[in-house]
């Protein structure tokens, strides 16, 4: 499967530094994209689903809602630990938007060899 865990982290970083970006990437960039692993997924979607509701958004709202839905990361880190690592990454807001624009395009990668592999097995 095509993925890209970098990107996928620093799309992470960028909506907890600058929530303001949702409005720019929500109409391309959907859970479904955060395809490295479901910690990441279910963080953009807690994430999105604070920014819709105009409540807080902060490491520790992030982990909580995170907690409450038994997410978890593994066994030896807990998800608050690797949100502030995450949170901890520097971009600028410029730079964010770069890393939105390359994680639809790994999406549309992942799809297009997904297409394939299904034709060659039909």
């Amino acid at each position: 499967m095509i993925k890209n865990v970098e990107v996928e982290r620093y799309c992470i970083s960028s909506l907890i530094r600058y929530p303001k970006l949702y409005s720019d990437i929500s109409h391309f960039v959907k859970s479904e994209d955060f395809a490295a692993s479901k910690l990441h997924k279910m963080t953009y979607q807690v994430i999105a689903d604070l920014l819709k509701r105009g409540e807080e958004l902060n490491v520790y709202t992030i982990s909580e809602k995170l907690k409450n839905l038994s997410i978890k990361f593994n066994e030896t880190e807990d998800v608050f630990s690797y949100l502030e690592a995450i949170e901890s990454i520097q971009i600028s807001e410029t730079g964010a938007l770069t890393f939105f624009k390359d994680l639809a395009k790994t999406t549309m990668r992942r799809e297009i060899a997904n297409a394939g592999l299904k034709l060659s097995k039909e």
